[in-house]
């Protein structure tokens, strides 16, 4: 009995090592040349020649914890996230900083025919990821600013990925009636036709009454 006792804790703690060993991945290989391949479409329809910018936001140690780059650290934006929409906030936070700060791309490319496009010779960190709109027919296209880390863990195979690819979410919305704004000529017509009719009507007031004031004094 105690024997098998024995054979039965030896096969568990040989499993429950083994599963620890598959759980901890590899250090992330700093020096590794990497890739962002980007898909933007909407449903069927492939979002061709289309610009798409990348900007470098933060760099990554080993075990995957992120700095931000030196002139995003005034930001206010935390890295410390486990929570997919605060992803999403801190994405557009960096991105409104940008743009507040002049903060120019990495890169940027335009998509292919098939609504792709390839940043390669990339280093591991975290990426910001900024699309720009497309008009199709009476719709328009369009994705918020998204952040995506190189590498990516694989869970079945427990490695890091460095070829990343995305498929980036796209949104549609109608686009706007075209109205024509008036024409300010239009304005000073009609603001100087008024004033005119207003200047009749005041000349032959004062003149009805001049005329009134005559004739009483003639009786």
């Amino acid at each position: 009995m105690v024997r098998k006792l024995r054979r039965v804790l030896t096969i568990f703690l040989c499993v429950f090592c083994f599963g620890v060993m598959r759980v901890e991945a590899a250090p992330i290989d700093l020096t590794r040349e990497s890739s962002l391949t980007c898909q933007y479409q909407y449903d069927n329809i492939l979002l061709r020649n289309t610009g798409i910018s990348i900007y470098s936001v933060a760099t990554v140690d080993e075990d995957g914890n992120y700095t931000l780059k030196d002139e995003l650290k005034n930001s206010g934006v935390s890295l410390e996230i486990d929570n997919a929409s605060l992803w999403q906030e801190a994405s557009e936070e960096l991105y409104h900083y940008i743009e507040k700060n002049g903060i120019s791309y990495l890169n940027k490319l335009m998509t292919d025919q098939e609504g792709k496009v390839t940043f390669s010779d990339l280093t591991p960190g975290l990426y910001l990821i900024v699309t720009d709109g497309k008009e199709l027919g009476d719709y328009i296209y369009s994705s918020s600013p998204s952040l995506v880390s190189i590498p990516l863990l694989d869970d079945m195979s427990n490695e890091y990925i460095y070829d990343v690819s995305v498929n980036i979410k796209t949104e549609v919305s109608e686009k706007p009636d075209d109205v024509t704004p008036p024409n300010t000529m239009d304005y000073y017509f009609i603001d100087a036709l008024l004033f005119l009719i207003f200047l009749i009507v005041s000349i032959v007031l004062i003149s009805y009454i001049l005329k009134m004031k005559e004739k009483g004094k003639e009786k």
